[in-house]
């Protein structure tokens, strides 16, 4: 929808059946809740429609968004919770009192070892620790759009409408002579005619969360140089963290005549892409297909078999096991080198929240997350052994909006000389049918995994 900014009125323009991608989402803390802080504050939505920014407050927040696509802006009001552990201290004090202070995410951490060292000596806890912070790496499910096709139909007559300005008047002159008994008449709209953006890219910390450098370009032009502009940057990840447009009055050429809006045709048959797994694949990849789970064909036999209305009987059958969402984390398997690596990229955190949505449609929507705890460098020899206990939340909602939730604790070990988890996490909880939603994996790592089921939306 596009609306006009001197009128407020909105018309059509195109039609698109994916999510709105490139929507410049701003958060934005009310009044009184200052201490609030998003890095960055403004972000793109991706192909998927979704933006992401990291989000640190002491206490509960009122946050409005904004998003701004196509011309339209939308404000809406949330309530978020503090976020955990915003002091880099463990949420419960050491025996040995060593994490009393806050000043230690490591040393004081819940259920701190007592055990003895590789040479039967007493864990020192007074032996400075490195910084520490949860890693990990998500895969998404993407694709599965189509169309049910068109049965075949009758021509089309009515009038067609055209507009422009004095940029493209050649075409309103070839109106002219293709239909000398047209209607055509000049009106004043406000245009857009130039822009100026900020695009910024950020370097983050080793905890993902502090940004250690930002680097801001400044680009300008005209509308019709916008795309082959900003294009360039959004490819390698730039965020437009201050955009705006210069309008102008403009004299409008308005041309309308009857014709033919749509010939006479014989159906058109189903449409489909393909339903994938996307991720990274290896440490040093930004995003990879790493599996098709259903072809372009089969997507397109789905819609096809859809009808009007849609039946809710007709969707892409198979769990998340059997889509290979599970192997996609152990193939190939990063082991300690490549997450090492991984974790000192400069990356933002991980994302907190997985989850499986499949309330209706073709193809669900799924992401699972692999997390692990990892020390900046070795922890050192001598010292004692890092742990970090986090809080996780469970939650089945269905289609009515009935929710059954539960609550656990998952606790990661780092122990001397390592950097990286390497013991199986402990977990508390999630009894019954939460229970497979984590696993607990041998090398340390956690897998978050809510299933797919059908009428539910499941997320950790």
């Amino acid at each position: 929808i596009w609306v006009n900014p001197a009128t407020g009125l909105g018309e059509i323009r195109h039609e698109s059946e994916g999510p709105a991608a490139n929507a410049a989402v701003t958060f934005q803390t009310l009044s009184g809740y200052e201490s609030a802080a998003f890095s960055p504050s403004t972000v793109m939505t991706g192909t998927n429609g979704i933006g992401e920014t990291v989000y640190t407050s002491t206490s509960g927040t009122s946050v409005e968004a904004t998003a701004a696509f196509a011309g339209m802006t939308v404000a809406e009001t949330i309530e978020l919770p503090a976020s955990i552990d915003t002091t880099g201290g463990p949420w419960n004090g050491g025996t040995d009192g060593s994490g009393t202070d806050g000043g230690s995410s490591t040393a004081g951490g819940t259920n701190g070892s007592t055990n003895g060292n590789q040479n039967n000596q007493s864990p020192n806890p007074n032996i400075p620790m490195p910084e520490t912070a949860l890693k990990g790496r998500t895969h998404n499910t993407d694709g599965g759009y189509g169309s049910p096709g068109q049965p075949a139909e009758e021509a089309l007559y009515g009038t067609s409408f055209h507009s422009g300005t004095e940029q493209n008047i050649d075409e309103y002159w070839d109106l002219l002579a293709q239909y000398p008994d047209c209607s055509h008449w000049l009106t004043e709209d406000q245009i857009a005619v130039s822009f100026t953006a900020v695009l910024t890219l950020s370097t983050f910390a080793f905890d993902g969360i502090t940004v250690t450098n930002v680097t801001e370009i400044p680009e300008s032009g005209s509308m019709s140089d916008k795309d082959e502009i900003l294009n360039p940057y959004l490819e390698q990840h730039y965020l437009l963290s201050d955009y705006h447009e210069t309008f102008a009055t403009t004299a409008v050429w308005n041309v309308s005549f009857d014709t033919l809006l749509r010939p006479a045709h014989d159906g058109y048959d189903a449409s489909g892409s393909a339903f994938l797994i996307t991720g990274r694949l290896n440490p040093d990849s930004d995003l990879d297909t790493i599996a098709i789970i259903s072809q372009d064909l089969e997507i397109a036999s789905l819609y096809e078999s859809l009808g009007s209305p849609p039946s809710p009987n007709v969707y892409l059958p198979e769990v998340v096991t059997s889509m290979g969402f599970e192997n996609s984390f152990l193939t190939p398997n990063w082991g300690d080198p490549g997450k090492i690596f991984f974790g000192k990229r400069g990356l933002p955190a991980p994302p907190t929240s997985s989850s499986a949505e499949f309330i209706d449609g073709v193809v669900p929507s799924v992401s699972w997350n692999e997390y692990w705890f990892q020390a900046e460098e070795a922890i050192p020899t001598g010292a004692v052994e890092t742990k970090k206990t986090f809080l996780i939340h469970a939650k089945k909602t269905t289609k009515e909006g009935q929710i059954t939730e539960d609550f656990a604790s998952i606790t990661f070990t780092i122990r001397e000389s390592k950097e990286v988890s390497d013991l199986q996490p402990d977990i508390q909880g999630l009894d019954g049918n939460f229970s497979t939603w984590v696993e607990a994996k041998a090398d340390g790592t956690l897998l978050v995994k809510p299933p797919v089921e059908r009428g539910m939306r499941n997320v950790v």
